[in-house]
């Protein structure tokens, strides 16, 4: 009796391997969301080419003036220490398309913040539930701070995408060596695309599981090229941005009760600046913009402040240890916004993800409460 139970265990473990083994279809490889999904997608992918192929013609050579300059303070070249790989994307668009340089990168951008709307639904399927996943990216298909950052020269676009990246890979990732040190190769190169994603490094550090490895696997890419910049340039810095790489820690030396006030002023300042709708909202390049794009700015920027609200509620009524490794990052990165750096607005687009998660994880509980609000009350039964 004993033998059977074990010829029959082995034979399902031999069948349990040759079915893990076996090449899934593409069907098999698809979210089960996958129908709903692709809606969310192709909503997402015309809106954001609408936006970007509908943009006023003329303010097409603006915008390609300032790919062919950027890079460039005062005629002097700085791209050792300008981000090296945004430089070389607006470039190789600028040697592509020519005059249409930047019409080419909106249209890049666009796809790229597509395919982040995915990424997002995956990075919440893994923290949540399917119902929150579908939420989440359904919000980020139609977010319009996303889809108008598209539409600028900053290199906060391809941050997200390679924000969202880092993240779901510590979140797949185990103690081993793999998923680790492919997060930190990530990091630093999408440091290298975008310099604000050095302030995420320390948040990314405290929730990944192999600190060592990731923290290693980020020296190694950023290493080659701050070398290059302290040697040709005097700077040992891998990328430059004043906000990011030059941290305002004087601030916090109040040495008289004016230095007080002063560092409280600063800091409501760039806290409020986190809430508020604020001023020289994610602006297109160019220096005019026409009508439909100054009123989708200013409805994204009212969209946001009701997101930041609801993200508020959902973070402080639902957290969940399982979502740290989303939260934690963000958090610090805001922190070090508030307490040492200069907050912009454009800046903090790389947080709003985070409103985005707590707002979906809030709105069913919402309609949850509507639903039993209003519903009617079942009569009794008077018939005995």
């Amino acid at each position: 009796m004993g033998k059977s139970k074990r010829r029959e265990r082995r034979e399902l473990q031999q069948k349990q391997k040759k079915e893990q083994k076996r090449k899934r279809t593409f069907k098999e490889m698809l979210p089960p969301d996958w129908d709903i999904l692709a809606v969310i997608v192709l909503l997402a992918l015309v809106l954001r080419m609408w936006f970007a192929l509908s943009y006023d013609a003329t303010l097409y050579d603006q915008a390609g003036e300032g790919v062919r300059y950027i890079g460039q303070v005062g005629g002097e070249p700085i791209d050792s220490v300008s981000p090296p790989l945004y430089i070389l994307f607006l470039r190789i668009c600028l040697g592509l398309f020519g005059h249409g340089a930047a019409q080419a990168a909106f249209v890049v951008k666009g796809i790229i913040g597509t395919i982040s709307v995915v990424l997002i639904y995956y990075i919440v399927r893994e923290i949540s539930d399917r119902t929150i996943a579908v939420i989440s990216a359904a919000i980020s298909a139609i977010y319009v701070n996303y889809m108008m950052a598209s539409l600028a020269l900053s290199p906060r676009v391809p941050g997200i995408f390679a924000l969202f990246i880092v993240t779901f890979i510590l979140l797949r990732a185990d103690e081993g060596k793999k998923g680790n040190g492919l997060a930190g190769a990530v990091l630093g190169l999408g440091i290298m695309l975008d310099p604000y994603l050095l302030l995420f490094a320390p948040g990314f550090l405290l929730v990944s599981r192999g600190r060592k490895i990731f923290l290693g696997a980020l020296f190694a890419v950023l290493l080659p090229w701050t070398l290059r910049n302290s040697s040709r340039e005097g700077m040992p810095v891998p990328v430059y941005a004043t906000a990011a790489l030059e941290l305002d820690i004087t601030r916090w030396m109040v040495g008289s009760l004016e230095d007080f006030y002063h560092l409280v002023d600063k800091l409501y300042i760039n806290g409020s600046n986190l809430i508020s709708r604020g001023a020289g909202w994610v602006e297109p390049a160019g220096s005019t913009t026409s009508d439909n794009i100054r009123n989708s700015t200013t409805f994204g920027a009212y969209f946001y402040m009701v997101m930041a609200l609801s993200g508020v509620v959902g973070l402080l009524r639902y957290h969940s240890k399982k979502h740290r490794a989303l939260l934690y990052p963000v958090l610090i990165y805001l922190g070090i916004l508030v307490l040492f750096s200069t907050t912009r607005n454009t800046n903090r687009l790389l947080a709003e993800h985070l409103a985005i998660f707590y707002t979906a994880v809030l709105l069913p509980c919402i309609i949850g409460w509507f639903r039993n609000r209003f519903s009617r009350t079942a009569l009794p039964d008077l018939s005995e």
